[in-house]
């Protein structure tokens, strides 16, 4: 959603993308995202169940490992990066619509707001595909004959790479910390407000 959020900043006023930004668009934007995830979420009741001893685990492990994968391994960063990219070369296109002292004076916030969506994108791919590929390799290799070694190995890089993937919730404010400027600036004086510091002054 931020990217789709990102997408519709980059037109015009009088463009129906612009009107994401309305506040009556909010609870609309909020259903659709709860549908959305809903949808994609349905291949867990339908593949898993509650076991005796065991507790929650998939019934039919190849049809979940296959859904997972292509829900959240190739749909996700595939539509991330198609957001992205649109947002570039709207972008670009709007670079060229305005005069030169004008672009030159908007050429830095452009910037900012060009790396961070790129980098908001590729970190998210990254994250979900590192997670994937081993959760791939496990799904293959689940049923081989291991030694206890490998069993320690493979978990260990189940463990960590499950646990690197949840930073994609928490990835943009890093993000948006080290790439924005602006972002920065508001960020510390949000804390100076909170904490009822006042800012030296030069």
């Amino acid at each position: 959603m931020s990217l789709i959020d990102r997408f519709a900043c980059s037109f015009g006023p009088t463009s129906l993308m612009w009107h994401l930004h309305k506040l009556k668009m909010i609870p609309w934007l909020i259903l659709i995202t709860t549908i959305i995830t809903c949808l994609m979420s349905l291949h867990v009741p339908i593949t898993f169940e509650v076991l005796p001893v065991i507790g929650c685990s998939s019934i039919i492990p190849v049809v979940g490992s296959v859904l997972y994968i292509c829900m959240h391994g190739i749909l996700t960063p595939t539509i991330m990066l198609i957001l992205v990219l649109l947002t570039y070369r709207k972008v670009r296109q709007s670079r060229q619509r305005v005069g030169i002292t004008t672009q030159m004076n908007i050429n830095r916030s452009r910037n900012q707001f060009i790396t961070m969506i790129f980098a908001q994108a590729f970190s998210t791919c990254f994250l979900a595909l590192q997670w994937i590929c081993v959760y791939i390799y496990f799904t293959l290799t689940f049923d081989n004959v291991k030694s206890a070694e490998k069993w320690i190995i493979d978990s260990f890089a189940m463990y960590l790479t499950i646990n690197l993937y949840y930073l994609i919730n928490v990835k943009s404010f890093f993000l948006s910390t080290l790439t924005c400027h602006l972002f920065r600036n508001t960020f510390k004086k949000t804390l100076l407000k909170l904490f009822h510091i006042q800012p030296n002054q030069p």
